[in-house]
């Protein structure tokens, strides 16, 4: 069977950059001074590995989110107890295995034989220059297929030490996290030069060069407008973030992921587009009425999948959608994905700008005054690329789901916020263009940087508490492979009466209409040779090792994901999917994969996280960052 390997998952998977050595370096030393400055980093970077309580914390939380969050509540503390005595043994085998002086010395060209020590002598410069040539070499060596088998193995020793029934549970988990400890393992070795004070400062020196070819390798086709003065901003961000989080000195992280080749400037230009209220609010009316402790409308059934608005400012279009698809599943039973395009493109005489922004209000008018609004899979997405589209009048006419009126949410009164999102997804305006939510990878977002100059309209589709702290959750539109699956969780009960990010500023919400009468039909396509009926209630998402794939999809393998499975196409770039998933599986159908070349997802993959299913037979293989991705194994 001969599998499509698709090109990105678009998240933040390290691809190491192949070690091309010999390296010839200019330095005016000798040899034998260059080998010693290597002997003496390597060591010092063993030693560190070895000793640094911060990275055997770092370790333990990453393999305790991954691993114990997983298992019955009963058994977090003796899992949590289980990692913390077996990480330290794991990181002196790795540092005694893969950090040698002489092996790693030898390997990038630098030492043929141990002499005395120079570092000293020669200057921090140059010792900074080979320290991070080898330590290169080591990033590049530790996230090879044959250390991943060695480390899961290692790694298994923690699943021996819980109760025999969870073993194969803990196992799998393991085998996930793997290439994500690993990768972050090798992110750290490579900034060990700066760690140890070799490199006074590495965000200013080559390895953050590096770094950003490795980046460029991952995500190719940003890569061909992104900068390195745009990269080296964001990596400093995410190292000193990331410090942040592992020390619980804050309650998120950051990943470099797609957009952290882009410059502020470029980043708010083309992912916001929220045009804030002007004047004070309309239809706005008091809410009473008693909240549940939390309430997650994911859950219920009321949010189509995450999808992506490409480089066009047209949040507030994915914002209005999203919430009136909530609106129209609570009211009439029908969760059906609409048009942001048909919002893009025929609802400027309402105050709204296309690509160039737009607000949530002025949308909610459109609707009401049209009658109502086309679906997706009709009237689908174009507008990713930048532009938008001629209003089609036709498909304009077509009433899939009809609006009667909105309301706005008293403004600045998370109170009053909570009690609207209790009885369904509301559109909200956040600042959006700062690092924090560029980079913004899980966790809950507490960053004084999250100002309240409204630039972006999202969905709060729920909220809740996690380990003592409140939280929205919060629906985003740049795909599902940015944030925790698409979303973002925002502290909630802030001190400021605005909310994280503002959102408490000017939230609002629609009130469903009943179904409309369906638009005049468009015009027949010719006749061509239909393919052969796929057999009756067969799901998509299937297992291509047991028998061809349904007529439409794809065998495929995702680049730097073990296994394979059939693959939908989405109704639109970025779009929905089909949601005939096999029996009893709970992950979640969304559109995430890209083909090489591609600007927006093409193709639907089941995604998975902590608690939900994959077919049977099939796995929720991880993906560094957080979500997994649901395979079947040959």
């Amino acid at each position: 069977m001969k599998f499509l390997v698709l090109a990105t998952l678009a998240v933040a998977v390290t691809a190491a950059v192949p070690y091309t050595g010999p390296i010839t370096m200019q330095v005016g030393a000798t040899n034998g001074a260059l080998c010693d400055l290597c002997m003496d980093g390597i060591g010092k970077a063993q030693s560190w590995l070895e000793n640094s309580p911060e990275l055997a914390n770092k370790t333990e939380t990453l393999l305790e989110s991954k691993v114990c969050t997983i298992l019955p509540a009963s058994l977090s503390s003796l899992c949590n107890t289980a990692v913390e005595s077996e990480v330290p043994a794991i990181l002196q085998s790795l540092e005694e295995k893969y950090l040698d002086p002489n092996t790693v010395c030898t390997e990038v060209h630098v030492c043929k034989a141990n002499t005395s020590n120079a570092f000293d002598s020669i200057g921090a410069s140059v010792g900074c220059d080979v320290c991070q040539l080898a330590a290169q070499f080591i990033d590049e060596e530790i996230v090879k297929p044959d250390v991943q088998t060695w480390i899961t193995g290692e790694l298994d020793m923690i699943c021996g030490k819980l109760p025999a029934a969870y073993n194969a549970t803990c196992e799998a988990a393991i085998a996930a996290a793997a290439p994500e400890v690993l990768n972050f393992l090798a992110q750290e070795i490579a900034g060990v030069c700066d760690d140890v004070g070799i490199c006074k400062n590495s965000s200013t020196g080559d390895y953050v060069e590096k770094a950003f070819a490795r980046w460029s390798a991952v995500f190719e086709e940003e890569a061909k407008t992104a900068t390195l003065p745009a990269f080296r901003r964001m990596h400093e961000f995410y190292r000193s973030q990331n410090a942040k989080y592992a020390k619980g000195e804050s309650g998120f992280k950051v990943a470099l992921n797609k957009f952290a080749g882009m410059t502020q400037e470029e980043f708010k230009r083309t992912m916001t587009g929220y045009i804030p209220r002007k004047v004070q609010a309309e239809n706005s009316e008091l809410l009473t009425g008693d909240a549940p402790a939390a309430v997650d409308w994911v859950a219920k059934g009321a949010v189509t999948g995450v999808k992506n608005q490409g480089q066009c400012g047209s949040c507030w279009a994915f914002s209005t959608t999203g919430s009136t698809e909530g609106a129209n599943f609570i009211a009439n039973g029908n969760l059906v994905s609409l048009s942001e395009e048909q919002l893009v493109d025929c609802a400027g005489s309402f105050g709204n700008n296309g690509c160039q922004g737009g607000l949530m209000d002025n949308a909610f008018k459109y609707i009401e005054s049209n009658g109502g609004l086309d679906t997706e899979a009709d009237y689908g997405y174009t507008a990713g690329g930048g532009q938008a589209g001629q209003c089609q009048s036709g498909k304009e006419k077509k009433h899939a789901v009809s609006i009667s009126t909105h309301t706005d949410v008293t403004q600045n009164s998370e109170a009053q916020l909570k009690v609207a999102v209790a009885g369904q997804p509301v559109s909200v305006a956040i600042e959006a263009d700062q690092q924090c939510f560029q980079g913004y990878s899980g966790g809950v977002m507490d960053s004084p940087d999250c100002g309240t100059q409204l630039d972006h309209g999202v969905l709060a589709v729920g909220y809740g508490t996690d380990g003592g702290q409140d939280y929205w959750k919060v629906k985003n539109s740049w795909g599902a492979t940015w944030g925790e699956q698409g979303y973002i969780r925002l502290a909630r009960n802030t001190q400021s009466s605005s909310g994280e990010c503002g959102i408490a500023m000017q939230p609002s919400f629609p009130t469903a209409g009943a179904p409309g009468p369906p638009g005049p039909p468009g015009p027949s396509p010719s006749p061509s040779p239909s393919p052969s009926p796929s057999p009756s209630g067969n799901p998509h998402y299937e297992d291509p090792n047991a028998g061809p794939c349904q007529s439409g999809e794809m065998a495929v393998q995702v680049q730097n994901i073990g296994g394979s499975f059939c693959s939908p196409p989405c109704a639109t770039p970025g779009g929905a999917c089909p949601s005939d998933v096999p029996s009893g599986t709970t992950a979640s159908p969304t559109c995430a994969l890209e083909t090489q070349g591609a600007s927006a997802p093409t193709y639907c993959a089941l995604i998975c996280s902590a608690g939900q299913k994959c077919p049977n037979k099939a796995t929720c293989k991880q993906i560094q960052n957080g979500p997994g991705l649901c395979t079947y194994d040959s």
